[in-house]
């Protein structure tokens, strides 16, 4: 193996330039593989943590009927007796960390001159400490650590914007109780948040849960959030916790946050589309690269495998000997290409820039998350292409008649 290892390094070292080109294709294709999944699990990561800590939970509990949309009033929507239901699901699993409950209601917001219709989302505050985390404050605080937060409201900074809204300013939201009574009560702004998502930041608002159930006249849930400790286990959790609601719940579901976060799934469908084809791009530019160099450097050693086998050379040392060479060549150009990969990426992830992609509410960092998984996947990828690359003209040449090789040292 030494053997075959110093004989790989003298025949890369014969024609320097030609080795040096095909290291830095290798170099090229790795650290640019590297960097687009770098990226694209940035991208995912940020918006699963505004999913999973901002908007669902990592599972939520529900009727059926809210779930497929076919209630006809507000009160068939509702989880029946929450409370018992909060503490059955808190002891059901050691991995769960917070249960609590959730309401969503449309209607009207006004600061007296102006009036937009809104979404507001009612959420126990004390208990769902992870939806600060996931938000960006663009103005003000969040709510208080006391008892007056039931009356303050965190509203999205485009519909901030589009109300003009100044902090303590006082917003009246307007809504149909349970009983189909129009009702109105009176919060005070204390600041504006970014989720990254248009859409959300045009039309949502967060207030306490009991502003919410003041609001409509109710004392109930629409759905009840669940977050665990480990996410590997969400599917065990899951099917502890709809194993319990057939028996004392038959008309609830609990769903994973994946099958509720509808926008999650299409930018992670969209970036894995876009890997494959940057994927077979740089796959294809490292077989056309490898298939001429190795091609070329076979051409020109065709003597010398004549001569090696005359020698009783097996062919199948011909072949180890000159993948050997390729092997080689791919793993420090990989090596090397991570090693770029990561430089590059941390030198734009402390430079601070940003970019406007289509649906997003502000401009986007770029960041690079890197990951073991990022480095591997990419390394082998490209060392197995260039390996199977190099087979097909060794395996073309070694099939020559030893005679007709030969000749070629004349």
């Amino acid at each position: 193996m030494l053997m075959l290892l110093k004989l790989a390094l003298r025949n890369l070292l014969r024609n320097k330039e030609r080795t040096l080109l095909g290291l830095l294709m290798i170099i090229g294709s790795t650290s640019g593989l590297t960097l687009f999944r770098a990226f694209a699990d940035d991208t995912i990561q940020a918006l699963e943590t505004v999913s999973t800590e901002m908007h669902f939970g990592h599972l939520q509990v529900a009727k059926n009927l809210l779930w497929d949309n076919l209630y006809k009033n507000n009160s068939e929507r509702v989880v029946d007796n929450y409370d018992k239901l909060r503490e059955d699901l808190s002891i059901i699993a050691p991995g769960i960390t917070s249960v609590s409950g959730r309401m969503t209601i449309q209607g009207l917001m006004s600061n007296g001159q102006k009036t937009e219709n809104v979404s507001v989302i009612g959420f126990e505050i004390d208990k769902e400490k992870g939806v600060r985390n996931a938000m960006i404050i663009h103005e003000g605080t969040y709510f208080s650590d006391n008892k007056k937060n039931k009356n303050e409201i965190l509203v999205g900074h485009l519909l901030a914007k589009r109300l003009n809204l100044k902090i303590n300013d006082v917003v009246t939201l307007v809504a149909n109780s349970f009983e189909e009574v129009i009702n109105a009560k009176d919060f005070v702004y204390v600041g504006s948040f970014g989720s990254g998502t248009e859409e959300i930041d045009k039309y949502f608002s967060y207030v306490d849960l009991s502003a919410v159930q003041e609001l409509v006249q109710t004392n109930s849930v629409d759905n009840v959030v669940i977050r665990v400790q480990n996410k590997k286990n969400l599917s065990e959790i899951s099917q502890k916790i709809q194993g319990k609601l057939e028996i004392d719940y038959p008309n609830h579901k609990v769903r994973d946050w994946r099958s509720l976060a509808e926008l999650f799934r299409k930018v992670k469908s969209f970036y894995d589309t876009q890997s494959l084809i940057i994927q077979l791009i740089m796959i294809s530019i490292v077989v056309l690269g490898i298939l001429n160099s190795v091609s070329m450097s076979v051409i020109e050693r065709i003597g010398e495998i004549g001569t090696l086998r005359s020698l009783g050379t097996d062919s199948r040392m011909i072949v180890q000997m000159i993948v050997s060479e390729v092997i080689m060549l791919s793993l420090a150009g990989v090596i090397l290409g991570s090693l770029t990969a990561l430089a590059v990426g941390n030198i734009i992830n402390l430079s601070n820039i940003y970019t406007e992609i289509p649906g997003a509410s502000m401009p986007i960092k770029i960041n690079f998350l890197f990951s073991v998984n990022a480095f591997v996947q990419s390394s082998l990828l490209i060392v197995l292409t260039t390996t199977l690359a190099s087979l097909l003209p060794v395996l073309k040449a070694v099939r020559i008649n030893i005679v007709e090789a030969l000749r070629r040292n004349i």
